[in-house]
């Protein structure tokens, strides 16, 4: 692991891992795992986040010792301040996964058995992209968000049924009511003729 700091202008985090797990349902089982991501404020009241995430399908950790399909993730987020109580939005988000998902448990017995590893299911090949644009308005201490979100799936085993190209707009209210009480309103509308 490293980060390195640049003081007001950001930061940078890199990570590598290995890992090599004895799995009883797949025999040995090894992969890498990658993630970097650097944030910076470059312009004043504009701060802006890239990332990105790779792990291998074997990949496991001492947390989620499971059978998991891989994945690769990056993007970038910007949030710039245009007054004091407004601000825009801004973020690219894409995801390919591939491998073995684990297999579904749905039944009482699958559900509560003990078992150390996730049994494997059905292979995995699609992708994920999420575009979404915004503002948030803060009124009082209430904030008062709309953002306009675009997500394509591409599923590449099966693609007549999982191929989707949708669009929504979201608008969100946080009023808080107490200390540790608030009251959240959320109403999502669908655009496009494909829903999510």
């Amino acid at each position: 692991d490293a980060q390195f700091s640049f003081g007001k202008l950001g930061k940078f985090i890199a990570e590598f891992a290995r890992s090599r797990n004895d799995s009883t349902e797949m025999g040995m089982v090894e992969g890498d795992a990658v993630r970097a991501e650097a944030e910076t404020e470059f312009i004043k009241g504009l701060r802006t986040r890239a990332y990105y995430r790779f792990a291998d399908t074997g990949f496991s950790n001492n947390a989620t010792i499971s059978f998991v399909p891989g994945q690769t993730r990056y993007g970038v987020q910007a949030n710039g301040r245009v007054t004091k109580s407004t601000n825009l939005r801004f973020q690219y988000d894409h995801e390919n996964n591939f491998g073995v998902a684990p297999q579904p448990l749905d039944t009482f017995e699958e559900l509560f058995s003990p078992r150390t590893t996730a049994t494997p299911g059905n292979p995995v090949d699609n992708s994920l992209t999420t575009i979404s644009a915004g503002l948030v308005q803060k009124i009082g201490k209430a904030n008062l968000s709309v953002d306009w979100i675009k997500r394509e799936r591409d599923d590449r085993l099966s693609p007549q049924t999982f191929n989707t190209d949708s669009s929504q707009l979201r608008s969100r209210l946080n009023v808080p009511l107490a200390k540790k009480l608030s009251f959240v309103a959320q109403n999502e509308t669908t655009l496009s003729e494909d829903t999510d």
